[in-house]
């Protein structure tokens, strides 16, 4: 017979109990039909139970409980876990939003699946996308990295109460841009929730190109830029873009080069009429 089994993780214990995730297909060679055969998965270290989600080739008819069987949209998944009572939506393909849309998921997290690294959330031009009571984690706590931001706004992107973006590591030593969001011919709405923990070469939290960022409310802290790579803006990098700092805290943050808080740069304008930009370090 002919079948497949899924191997230990080389950075497992091998003293570790594993986890049952799902079962493997085995093929006899002359059989109609596949027969069914349980075969353990041990998960990577790091990797929790959870629903997966690919706004690629995910399909709202799977399962869900696998990489492979990843559904399609987040409200799929949303359901998923909440019938599961699971509290991890791992990503393994960009979910791209479509019109306009309103993620909330209290005790939620959209979570990086170590191994991918593109953008968890796209937001293209047209489309309008409200996170909030959930949290977009890149998956540093396992080690994950990855080249691209949290969030890819064309469109508008509002950040509300209880949302929290965090966690996302971008490559070391590489031209990244945004630990979080990367803004380009869009808008950035912060009127809530705190971006923190994340990493990149420019624009530790966000980083804003020819676009609109209104900083109302909320935190961006505790975000940093690559110190091999002689970053600008440890909480954000800005460039022909208009900046309103109205009422959000901007606090320890960190830039290699300049802009601890905020970088602002060529054609860019500042307006501060509140806020705060505290505690924040550069050189």
């Amino acid at each position: 017979s002919l079948y497949k089994e899924r191997s230990l993780s080389e950075d497992q214990s091998l003293h570790e109990e594993p986890k049952l995730h799902y079962f493997s297909t085995v093929l006899k060679v002359g059989d109609p039909e596949p027969l069914e055969r349980i075969v353990p998965f041990r998960a990577p270290s790091g990797v929790e139970e959870a629903i997966y989600l690919n706004g690629e080739s995910g399909d709202d008819n799977n399962a869900g409980s696998t990489p492979e069987t990843a559904v399609r949209s987040f409200d799929k998944a949303k359901d998923l876990a909440h019938s599961k009572n699971l509290k991890t939506i791992y990503v393994n393909g960009t979910v791209t939003i479509a019109g306009n849309n309103t993620f909330v998921a209290p005790g939620l997290t959209l979570k990086r699946f170590p191994g991918f690294q593109n953008y968890l959330l796209s937001v293209p031009k047209g489309a309008e996308l409200t996170l909030q009571n959930i949290t977009l984690d890149g998956s540093w706590e396992a080690k994950a990295v990855a080249e691209k931001s949290l969030v890819q706004c064309e469109g508008t992107l509002s950040i509300g109460d209880g949302a929290v973006l965090q966690n996302n590591h971008t490559l070391a030593g590489k031209y990244t841009l945004g630990g979080a969001v990367f803004c380009q011919n869009g808008k950035i709405q912060v009127n809530g929730g705190s971006i923190q923990n994340n990493f990149a070469n420019f624009g530790g939290a966000i980083f804003a190109s020819n676009s609109t960022i209104s900083l109302i409310a909320g935190s961006i802290q505790n975000n940093t830029c690559d110190p091999e790579y002689k970053g600008l803006g440890g909480g954000i990098y800005c460039e022909k873009s208009a900046v309103q700092l109205a009422g959000s805290v901007i606090n320890n943050n960190y830039s290699t080069l300049h802009g601890g808080g905020i970088y602002c740069g060529l054609n860019t304008s500042l307006n501060v009429s509140g806020g705060s930009v505290v505690n924040n370090s550069a050189g």
